[in-house]
C-alpha cells in the first residue's frame, strides 16, 4: 500500500511539473509577442516607482492588489495541486481512520463512514478557499482567516464527525483522550515558560506554581475541562476562574522587587526584538517595491 501511494504520489508530482512547464512557455510566449512599455505616471502613482522598484510615497502599494492583479495565475495554478492535496489528505484521513478502528473498536460500516464524511469536510475547506479567488478583489486577510479555519476545522469538526459516527460509549472514550492530549499540549507549552522564567528569575516552587497558573489560565486552548496539571501535581490547582487581563503584569504580582526588575527588563527586551522584526520585514518588503503601509501591523508576542 505504501509502494502505491508512493507511485501515485510521484505520478502526480510529474504531472504537475509538467503543467507548470506548460505555464511557464505560455507565459513566456505573451511576453515575447507584447512590447515591453514603460510604468504609466498612474502605475508609479499607485506605489511602485520606475526607478529603483521602490514604492511610491503618496500611495502604498497594497499586497490585495498585488493578489488581485496574480490572480488569473492564482486560478490556473489550483488545479495542478488539486489532486495531489487530495491524494495527502486521503492518506491522513486513512491514518485517522485506521487509528480509531484500533483504539474504539470502530466496525467497517463505521470506519467507512468516517472516512467518507471526513474526506467531504475536507474538500468543502478546500473549496472554500478556492472560492476566495472568484472575489473581484482578493484580500489577504481572508486567506488567513482561512487558513486558519481549515486547520481548526480538523480539531473541531473531526469530533463532530465522530460523534456523528461513533457509538456513545465510543465517542466517549474518544473525547476523553482528545481532552488528555489537549491537557498534555497545554501543560508541556506551560512547564517549558515555567523552566525559562525560573532559570532567569530563580523562582520559589510557590511562584512555580503561580506564574503555571496564570500562564495556563491565559491560554486561548484553555477549557475548565481541560485536567493540567502543574508543579504541584494536581489537576488545575492553581488555575484561576478568569483569564487575568494582562499575562504579565499577572506574573509581576507574583514576583519580588528583584526579580521584577529583571522581568521588566525581559519584556522591554521582547518589545525590541518584535521592533526589530518589523523593521527587517519593512526593509524586505521596500526592496521588493511593496510599502509595508499597506499590509498588516505585526502583533506583540
Amino acid at each position: 500500500a505504501a509502494e502505491k501511494a508512493a507511485d501515485e504520489l510521484r505520478s502526480d508530482l510529474a504531472s504537475a511539473k509538467e503543467q507548470i512547464e506548460l505555464l511557464k512557455s505560455s507565459l513566456a510566449d505573451a511576453r515575447s509577442a507584447a512590447p515591453v512599455a514603460p510604468p504609466s505616471a498612474g502605475e508609479v502613482a499607485g506605489g511602485v516607482a520606475d526607478t529603483g522598484g521602490e514604492p511610491a510615497e503618496d500611495k502604498p502599494v497594497s499586497i490585495n492588489e498585488l493578489l488581485t492583479d496574480a490572480k488569473p495565475l492564482l486560478k490556473k495554478l489550483t488545479p495542478i495541486f488539486a489532486k495531489a492535496r487530495q491524494n495527502f489528505g486521503k492518506r491522513m484521513i486513512d491514518d485517522f481512520v485506521a487509528d480509531a478502528a484500533t483504539k474504539y473498536g470502530l466496525s467497517e460500516a463505521q470506519q467507512k463512514e468516517l472516512g467518507d464524511k471526513l474526506f467531504a469536510m475536507s474538500e468543502e475547506e478546500a473549496g472554500r478557499m478556492e472560492a476566495l479567488l472568484d472575489k473581484d478583489q482578493l484580500n489577504i486577510a481572508d486567506f488567513a482567516q482561512q487558513g486558519r479555519r481549515g486547520g481548526e476545522a480538523w480539531r473541531d469538526r473531526a469530533g463532530e464527525v465522530a460523534k456523528e459516527v461513533f457509538t456513545e460509549d465510543q465517542y466517549a472514550a474518544y473525547e476523553a483522550d482528545q481532552l488528555r492530549d489537549r491537557a498534555a499540549q497545554l501543560e508541556e507549552r506551560a512547564n517549558n515558560r515555567v523552566d525559562s522564567l525560573s532559570e532567569s528569575l530563580s523562582l520559589s516552587e510557590e511562584q512555580k506554581d503561580q506564574v503555571f497558573g496564570i500562564l495556563v489560565r491565559s491560554s486561548p486552548d484553555f477549557d475548565p475541562a481541560l485536567a493540567v496539571e502543574g508543579a504541584a501535581g494536581a489537576a488545575n490547582e492553581g488555575v484561576a476562574a478568569e483569564p487575568p487581563a494582562d499575562q504579565d503584569e499577572a506574573i509581576l504580582a507574583v514576583l519580588d522587587a528583584n526579580q521584577q526588575e529583571t522581568y521588566r527588563q525581559q519584556i522591554a527586551d521582547r518589545e525590541a526584538r518584535r521592533q526589530q522584526q518589523v523593521e527587517q520585514r519593512n526593509e524586505f518588503l521596500k526592496a521588493i517595491g511593496v510599502n509595508p503601509a499597506g499590509l498588516p501591523q505585526m502583533e506583540a508576542e
